[in-house]
């Protein structure tokens, strides 16, 4: 059975819209013309449809930010003892949007005796692979609710730390934006004119104005190829950072950088402190958990040091003696996972550790941004300094030699 999307005009001639499931587009139109709808469109629904695409994780993706609470919502109804399908059907009557058709198609796999975790590893645009394990272990052991509360909560934080690190750099981005357009209005249409009537004194132009007058002629009369050479450089470096040997130096230098490092570095010991404590307290195997996060990492580096990790369980080792020394996880994380692992109690450890960090992420956001602000400022302030500098220096000398 399919899932279609609709747009209609009902009895009264209003726009009516909506997804609807049949065996076929004719039994789908069958059905709305039963309900005494004009069809005015109709098409086969697909789980992402008409949803942004938003990739946080590899092969994550969807309208993340619902997901949260569909799990949720999913959670109570079952922990109240509503079937997984009932719980279902009540949840897509409260949905809107492409999660509407998510809901639809995993009512329907779950009505045709599906499980549920192979229904949900079926979007995999919606979902990662950690998702599908948490999942899949809650079924199996009878506390699929419970595991749905977890994965919630786990979303919503992952979330809640990307939307604020998001938020903190729209006003630098912003900044940086007017910054430059207002260089190149300066540039391109002030200067030219300005430096203009200072030629036409017939007086030889300081060593400030020149250069100034060189960037500007540069600018008007090879703008298009400088455009195009910063964006084929920026292309390049896009593809470049693809590659893994590519994105393997863009990390080093990204946590090499001064500030920017300590709030990398911070923010993905919290993100796999946060995945690691949820897949242990929903009963998945500590390799089992690792290799998923590995394997869902974008980020090379770290995803190495969980391979070293993943190596020395296999090898009946501790967690602690392959990252002694690292550079990627403070000794502080270090110390916290081997008495984790000593005393049993890991995930409250990992808990730890994701609260400290957490508030550790605030605190180098905050100076991060209080770095980077001021600095673009100055750095606005240097340029457009010496555009005026530049400018009022002959017009300076001329007076002075008047006088």
């Amino acid at each position: 059975m399919g899932v279609f999307n609709y747009q209609a005009l009902d009895p009264r001639q209003q726009a009516s819209n909506g997804t609807i499931s049949a065996d076929s587009p004719a039994m789908a139109r069958q059905s709305l013309r039963d309900r005494g709808l004009t069809i005015t469109n109709l098409s086969e629904a697909k789980s992402g449809d008409g949803v942004p695409f938003a990739k946080l994780f590899r092969r994550s993706g969807g309208s993340a930010e619902q997901l949260p609470e569909l799990w949720r919502n999913l959670a109570v109804l079952l922990d109240a003892g509503v079937p997984l399908a009932g719980a279902l059907e009540v949840c897509l009557r409260q949905q809107a949007g492409g999660i509407q058709v998510l809901v639809r198609q995993l009512h329907e796999s779950v009505q045709s005796g599906q499980s549920f975790a192979d229904a949900v590893a079926r979007h995999q645009t919606w979902v990662d692979d950690l998702t599908i394990a948490i999942i899949r272990v809650g079924e199996h052991s009878g506390t699929l609710a419970a595991s749905l509360a977890e994965l919630a909560d786990f979303q919503s934080r992952r979330q809640a730390v990307s939307s604020k690190l998001k938020t903190a750099f729209i006003y630098p981005a912003i900044l940086s934006i007017v910054g430059i357009a207002v260089v190149i209005f300066l540039m391109t249409f002030v200067v030219p004119q300005l430096v203009e009537v200072l030629v036409s004194a017939d007086r030889a132009l300081p060593t400030p104005t020149r250069i100034l007058q060189w960037i500007s002629d540069l600018l008007l009369q090879h703008g298009f190829l400088l455009g195009a050479g910063i964006a084929a450089s920026l292309v390049g470096v896009f593809f470049a950072v693809r590659t893994d040997r590519g994105q393997r130096f863009f990390e080093h230098l990204q946590l090499s950088t001064p500030v920017l490092g300590e709030l990398i570095r911070k923010s993905w010991v919290s993100r796999i402190s946060l995945m690691l404590a949820t897949m242990l307290r929903t009963d998945v195997r500590f390799n089992d958990a690792v290799r998923l996060i590995r394997e869902g990492l974008p980020h090379k580096l770290y995803a190495d040091e969980l391979r070293k990790i993943e190596a020395a369980i296999e090898a009946g080792s501790d967690i602690a003696g392959p990252l002694q020394g690292s550079r990627l996880m403070p000794p502080l994380v270090v110390q916290l996972l081997a008495v984790g692992q000593e005393s049993g109690e890991l995930p409250k450890m990992l808990e730890q550790v994701r609260r400290s960090y957490e508030k550790e992420v605030q605190i180098a956001l905050s100076r991060f941004i209080a770095v980077l602000e001021p600095a673009l400022i100055l750095l606005l302030a240097v340029v457009i300094g010496f555009v005026v500098f530049a400018t009022v220096l002959p017009i300076l000398e001329t007076t002075r030699m008047v006088t």
